[in-house]
């Protein structure tokens, strides 16, 4: 069977002492701060946000602005005279500059928004720091799936290794009248099985090593697997379940986000209801204006003008007060995403918790049963030298310790994973940690390398400059070609009746008896659809 580039192209059996080139936890989130297209777009969002307040507070800073009006007008002008009416026909130059000075004074809708703006510039740091836990996050559940998947592939070799073995063992017994064909059919089986199953694994560690090189933008040559005798998380888990539990409903960044939803639409309520009240501005402007209309012909003005203006609403159509309903209805589904939110956060902590607290238990029994299945598999094959024990019994002694040791080999990354989780969902996920746990696992683990292509890098593909479009694939062939590999069956030609039952038009198919030898692939006479009327039947 061969392979695509894209696979992997060595066996992962390559152990090398050293680390300098194996890929840590801590240079896979720095990569990740650099390449991931989500935490690149999260940044966007961030420098967007922090903007959001200088916009909101404008309109409530002076507003200056500066005009130039100069050009050429003709007018005709016509008076009435004892001789009839005259007409006159001038032509003149204009000029108008002006510069005006604007100051809100009383505006309940801008300083609404001016505050929107502030609460928006403090979400989007919440949401900064969010975008990077749930970064580490994915860095973290990435890489320790590569490593758990890197593991899985070792043991399945070994397991398929031992399969064989016995097999070609089983097999020769059952020349010599030892074992019997059901033993043998089973041990055959259990090779396959397991054939199969490092085939698999291997498979899925193509996916989530692309899955880990799509986040870091780095070709991936070595990774650090945890020796198996490492039990305890270098990161501190002391705590007590209602004091994490209090810390994160005060810290962690989607319910935070969502408490300032409900800020934000609170004035959302309060700048729609503004639309009742009125406005005060202070205006200061200074003009110069020659021959500004056909009046003022010749003349030169310089003005200059200090006023207060008020502007005081009357009547809208109704379209303020649905405004201000449309906002309190926004109001009250914020209110009801930020429970939602609480309730979805405090179950994925419960999770976590548990599953942290329970991790270390776990691991022991994981590899006590490990233990329990390698002797029981010795205990298996040693009666069986003895005539004590049938080879299905060995069988299953193997089968079970290889059940063992995938789960005790998943249930060390998984309580690592999880760890991180929880610190993530109570906003206390700190660079430090990931930086001890990197350099635990560099430092205990064991480095394995591997060959993998390179990551193609798409120079060719422009946002700004995309090809033409194929129109051939968009639009249907009027004419399709008339081949096919399937026979041509006889069918009969069907035709539309209509039947006209009080006032009721049906539309049925009448085929006739007479075959034909060929399908008629001409395009079909287009039948009007029935007109259908409005109202209950007479």
């Amino acid at each position: 069977m061969k392979i695509k580039q894209s696979i992997l192209l060595a066996v992962f059996g390559t152990l090398s002492a050293s680390h300098a080139n194996a890929l840590t936890l801590w240079d896979a989130y720095f990569l990740a701060l650099k390449n991931d297209p989500s935490y690149k777009a999260a940044q966007a969002d961030y420098r967007a946000g922090m903007e959001e307040g200088r916009i909101a507070n404008a309109p409530l800073l002076p507003q200056l602005s500066l005009s130039f009006f100069q050009g050429d007008a003709k007018a005709d002008r016509t008076q009435n005279t004892l001789l009839g009416p005259r007409t006159d026909v001038t032509d003149y130059s204009i000029k108008n500059n002006q510069i005006q000075l604007r100051q809100a004074i009383v505006n309940m809708a801008a300083w609404s928004r001016a505050k929107q703006g502030d609460l928006i510039q403090d979400q989007s740091k919440i949401k900064a720091i969010g975008s990077r836990n749930e970064l580490a996050t994915r860095v973290v559940s990435s890489y320790f799936t590569a490593l758990t998947t890197l593991e899985q592939v070792e043991l399945a070799k070994a397991q398929e290794k031992a399969a064989t073995e016995r097999f070609k063992e089983i097999e020769s017994s059952v020349k010599s009248g030892e074992s019997s064909r059901t033993d043998l059919a089973r041990a055959r089986a259990q090779k396959d099985l397991r054939v199969a199953e490092r085939l698999e694994i291997q498979d899925n560690l193509d996916l989530v090593l692309r899955q880990l090189e799509d986040i870091t933008g780095k070709t991936i040559e070595s990774l650090s697997l945890l020796p198996s005798t490492v039990k305890t998380p270098p990161i501190s888990t002391e705590y007590t379940y209602s004091g994490l539990e209090t810390f994160t409903l005060r810290n962690n960044p989607k319910i935070l986000s969502a408490a300032i939803d409900i800020q934000i639409s609170e004035q959302e309520v309060k700048k729609r209801r503004a639309g009742h009240y009125p406005t005060l501005d202070l205006v200061a402007s200074k003009s110069d204006s020659d021959s500004e209309s056909i009046n003022t012909i010749g003349q030169k003005t310089k003005q200059e003008q200090i006023a207060l203006q008020m502007q005081i609403p009357l009547f809208s159509g109704f379209g303020t007060s649905a405004e201000v309903t449309k906002a309190k209805a926004q109001s009250d589904r914020t209110e009801a995403v930020w429970q939602g939110t609480i309730y979805d956060v405090l179950n994925k902590f419960r999770t976590q918790f548990s599953r942290t607290q329970n991790s270390l238990a776990k691991i022991e029994a994981y590899e006590r049963a490990v233990e329990s299945a390698r002797e029981a598999l010795k205990a298996a094959e040693l009666a069986k030298k003895f005539d004590l024990q049938i080879r299905s019994d060995v069988l299953t002694a193997q089968a079970e310790l290889n059940n063992a040791e995938k789960e005790y080999s998943r249930i060390r990354y998984e309580s690592y994973s999880s760890l991180i989780e929880l610190h993530s969902l109570a906003g206390k996920l700190e660079n430090s940690d990931l930086k001890k746990l990197s350099d635990f696992i560099s430092r205990e683990g064991r480095s394995v390398k591997f060959d993998r292509a390179s990551i193609p890098k798409y120079e060719f593909l422009n946002p700004k400059q995309l090809p033409p479009l194929d129109e051939n694939i968009l639009i249907p062939s009027s004419n399709p070609e008339k081949s096919s590999d399937a026979p041509i069956l006889e069918q009969s030609e069907s035709s539309l009746v209509k039947n006209t039952v009080d006032n009721v038009t049906v539309y049925g198919i009448d085929a006739n008896t007479n075959q034909k030898s060929t399908v008629d692939l001409s395009p079909p006479s287009v039948v009007p659809p029935p007109q259908m009327r409005l109202g209950p039947r007479r």
